[in-house]
């Protein structure tokens, strides 16, 4: 078993508009609690080369968009984004965890504009 309480996940400012506790990992998963407040990324979408992504909506409101898939978000609510899947958040006060398998890495996201 691997444990982290919040005040050991290290915040990562993003964006302007995004903010996240990283809590890593252990073996092939990680896990963020995400804040967003207006649109991430800004310009473009997010893509993550390697790993699934499952995001649960813990508060606020929002929208994940995709290529070709739009969903209104709410509290509760599971998402999940499979590995190379273009994406996009618009929120209010939107907040969520995310999981991603594998664990997440630098090298493997970017932003496309």
């Amino acid at each position: 078993m691997m444990y982290k309480a919040k005040r050991e996940a290290i915040l990562h400012q993003n964006s302007a508009s995004c903010s996240v506790y990283d809590f890593g990992g252990i073996g092939v998963i990680d896990g963020a609690d995400i804040s967003i407040h207006g649109r991430y990324p800004e310009n473009g979408f997010a893509v993550n080369a390697k790993s699934d992504l499952v995001i649960r909506i813990i508060s606020g409101s929002g929208k994940l968009i995709t290529g070709d898939c739009e969903a209104i978000l709410s509290p509760g609510d599971v998402a999940f984004i499979e590995r190379a899947e273009a994406y996009c958040f618009e929120g209010k006060n939107l907040e969520l965890f995310m999981a991603c398998t594998p664990a997440w890495s630098p090298k493997q996201y970017r932003v496309m504009k």
